[in-house]
């Protein structure tokens, strides 16, 4: 069909999206048919996928993309139930990135230092269902107890879809911690996700970069520096990873509206802070979609997505690759 309005010259897109599990009437008279199956068709069906159900709201939000994003044409996305861990769960991005993952029905393995972890954690439980979040307090600069953490969100959700390295610390009096968190457990995270996803179903790794990945801030030289590694290491492990049959993204956001965005803020000098406040702030629930676009794309691996007040959500582009050039 794509071809033949092509053909014609009728500028009209056609997509398609495909859900899993969706809560609705539909769906829940399905699954009293389904259980009144003979047991062993139950179990094969149930040992392939999952049998949890999703939030209208997130289909919703697919179909809002493929109607959004003009470059999609026969475009056909699908709707899973994800497994995931998430570094830096308890504030800012990481939990909108949270609730959001939570409302299409994933189940989320919320990773963070802070010691608000678990209070949060007990919110979202009574929000969403305690058996769909894992409260998993660690310092992600400690490569033994990061590696231990990752054991453990496969343990208790039996597998791992998505990880997002989203912790992120930026006083510069501490560049040393910096590297750690910064980048150091970023490297770590992907490598342990490599190792526990599964190779039947892959899976997929969001790196959260900043602006100052991509353009180096004066009052912030070694965040620039680690940031700008996170891009770079997420764009060279895309074959790696692809190997796998694991995609591999990042994101980079402007100043957001969280504690650490608001120290960055201040730290600036005055004309500077006043052209940022000038463009704006983003909510972290932007860069939460963000997120999710570069989780459910299957289209994108490798990709480095812009977010600021002025584009939007904007994928950075690059010259021809440089490895035919070597």
């Amino acid at each position: 069909m794509k071809n033949n309005l092509e053909l014609r010259g009728i500028k009209i897109r056609i997509n398609s999206i495909c859900p899993a599990g969706v809560e609705t009437p539909l769906v829940l008279e399905a699954a009293k048919l389904f259980y009144s199956m003979p047991q062993p068709i139950i179990d094969a069906v149930t040992a392939s996928s999952s049998t949890e159900v999703m939030k209208p709201e997130f289909i919703a939000e697919g179909i809002m993309e493929l109607i959004t994003d003009a470059s999609k044409n026969g475009a056909i996305l699908m709707v899973v139930l994800l497994l995931l861990q998430l570094t830096g769960a308890a504030g800012g991005i990481g939990l909108a990135t949270s609730r959001l993952l939570l409302q299409s029905g994933a189940k989320v393995g919320a990773v963070d230092k802070s010691s608000g972890l678990k209070s949060i954690c007990n919110a979202l439980g009574e929000e969403f269902g305690t058996s769909n979040i894992a409260c998993l307090p660690c310092d992600v600069s400690d490569d033994d107890a990061l590696k231990n953490v990752f054991k453990e969100t496969s343990r208790q959700f039996g597998s791992l879809d998505i990880v997002i390295n989203n912790a992120g610390i930026a006083d510069e009096r501490y560049w040393k911690k910096q590297i750690k968190v910064n980048l150091q457990s970023v490297i770590n995270g992907t490598y342990y996700a490599m190792e526990l996803m599964s190779p039947d179903k892959g899976g997929v790794i969001v790196n959260v970069s900043s602006m100052a990945g991509l353009h180096p801030v004066s009052t912030g030289p070694v965040y620039s520096a680690v940031k700008h590694g996170v891009v770079a290491f997420t764009r060279a492990m895309k074959e790696n990873v692809a190997e796998k049959g694991i995609r591999i993204n990042c994101i980079c956001p402007y100043f957001v509206d969280t504690t650490m965005g608001r120290a960055g803020l201040k730290a600036l000098p005055e004309a500077e802070a006043n052209e940022v406040l000038k463009n704006g702030i983003l909510k972290p629930e932007f860069i939460a979609k963000g997120i999710m676009d570069l989780i459910t794309d299957t289209s994108r691996n490798g990709a480095i997505l812009r977010a600021n007040p002025w584009q939007g959500l904007m994928y950075q582009r690059y010259k021809e690759d440089m490895k035919s050039k070597l």
